[in-house]
């Protein structure tokens, strides 16, 4: 094997043949990223031309990067500032990684976010060294409108008019379409929150304003208490409401505003979001020394399970319009139950008392004849006898170990009410515990 005397080409020797071989393939790759992956020590980019080349053939050596020099492809560096308002379009400074002296450039601004795709360019303003770049969105007003909170808008830097792939990205926000003092403050904006009128704003607010996400309203805990207890959770956490009660919740937090006595002033309020069906508001919700209580009376749960015997709903805490952030934000899980929907039939005595052992959030006992709350005033709490709707098989051999499954309704509240209470053809039957189902099987 051989070399050039221009060390361009190498060549091959077989028996019958001689093959000149060039000592790269530059052109085949055709992104910056792979130019400079292969690490050939031929090739390099050329990135005013946007091409994959040998160092001389790139007209400009000095925008030539070496493949094997570990070098990055061209990028920006820096972008102040990284934010602005529709409201005060600023100028960018833009730092880039490879110089762009003697080059015409602009700034090609852009962004997918919105409904119809954005593209400006401007013309922009290189420093004497070369690496940094001036360029002002002046366009941005004709997107303003279309901008609900932040947007993030990215920025292509074109040297010659060429499609060099120098991008950057920076953030356009429009304070007023915020509806949360978490978001409204969230970054290093110039917007502040107005709590007293629940608007974002990067003017002066009426009353009192919060610039910092520390500062905003949040709630902490909530405890849930009826008849004067705490209520009852399940293994998961969920709370219970009955509709045969009261309920008052006593919500913590920080930085909750008092609510100002003026008319037309914003107030706090607690409701009950019922998924697909519809919202109920708490009969009274009042501030009280740095917490909040909310009051609801069982006249409300019991029009939401008119038509079910349990739903799940969410209680969130509102001022005025809007939710308050924290644990009340998206509201917590509430579990609304009816005594009697939840007896299976409404007349099974045992299904109905067995939730005080197996299911003690559910608030119920029996009373007559019907499985009411437990908090009712109630004298004949006493099961009528068993009775069998379905006996399974109904043979078996006389010297065989049968499984026999017993179905019907007041069949104990207890898997203790069924141990040596029954009887087949006189002779005594095992009860099985892992197949009990309380007043049912």
């Amino acid at each position: 094997m051989f070399t050039s005397s221009d060390e361009k080409h190498i060549f091959a020797l077989s028996k019958t043949k001689v093959f000149k071989i060039p000592v790269q393939s530059c052109s085949e790759f055709v992104t910056c990223g792979w130019c400079l992956f292969t690490k050939d020590p031929y090739c390099g980019w050329c990135f005013l031309e946007e091409r994959c080349s040998t160092r001389d053939a790139c007209p400009a050596n000095k925008e030539w990067i070496s493949a094997s020099s570990g070098e990055q492809c061209p990028h920006v560096e820096d972008i102040t500032p990284t934010a602005m308002s529709v409201w005060e379009i600023e100028t960018l400074n833009i730092t880039v990684s490879n110089v762009l002296q003697g080059v015409k450039v602009s700034c090609l601004f852009h962004s997918n976010e919105i409904e119809g795709d954005f593209n400006h360019t401007e013309k922009a303003e290189v420093s004497s060294d070369g690496l940094s770049v001036k360029c002002r969105p002046t366009n941005i007003s004709a997107i303003e409108n279309k901008i609900k909170g932040s947007l993030e808008m990215k920025i292509a830097i074109l040297a010659n008019s060429s499609t060099t792939t120098i991008e950057g990205k920076f953030t356009i926000y429009r304070c007023e379409t915020f509806v949360r003092c978490l978001d409204c403050t969230a970054k290093n904006w110039k917007c502040k929150w107005c709590p007293f009128s629940n608007q974002c704003t990067n003017r002066t607010c009426d009353n009192k304003s919060i610039n910092t996400t520390e500062d905003c309203p949040r709630t902490i805990n909530y405890t849930v208490v009826a008849n004067g207890q705490d209520v009852v959770h399940d293994s998961d956490g969920s709370v219970y409401f009955s509709s045969g009660r009261s309920y008052t919740i006593n919500i913590t937090g920080t930085n909750l505003l008092e609510p100002k006595t003026t008319l037309n002033s914003l107030k706090y309020s607690c409701k009950i979001v019922v998924s697909g069906t519809h919202d109920v508001w708490f009969n009274r919700t009042y501030f009280n020394h740095g917490s909040l209580v909310c009051f609801l009376g069982k006249e409300g749960l019991s029009k939401i399970t008119s038509q079910k015997d349990k739903l799940v709903a969410t209680v969130q805490l509102m001022w005025g319009g809007s939710p308050v952030y924290g644990v009340a934000e998206q509201g917590f899980s509430v579990i609304i139950y009816t005594c009697d929907g939840l007896t299976k039939p409404a007349y099974n005595c045992g299904h109905c008392k067995s939730f005080a052992l197996y299911q003690p959030h559910f608030n119920c006992q029996w009373c007559g004849k019907a499985c009411v709350d437990s908090n009712e005033i109630c004298n004949n709490t006493a099961c009528d006898d068993p009775i069998i709707t379905k006996v399974y098989p109904l043979s078996a051999h006389m010297n065989a170990t049968t499984l026999i499954e017993i179905t019907g309704v007041n069949l104990g509240s207890s898997f203790n009410d069924t141990i040596d209470s029954v009887t087949v053809a006189g002779k005594a039957c095992d009860s099985i515990e892992s197949g009990y189902i309380p007043g049912i099987k």
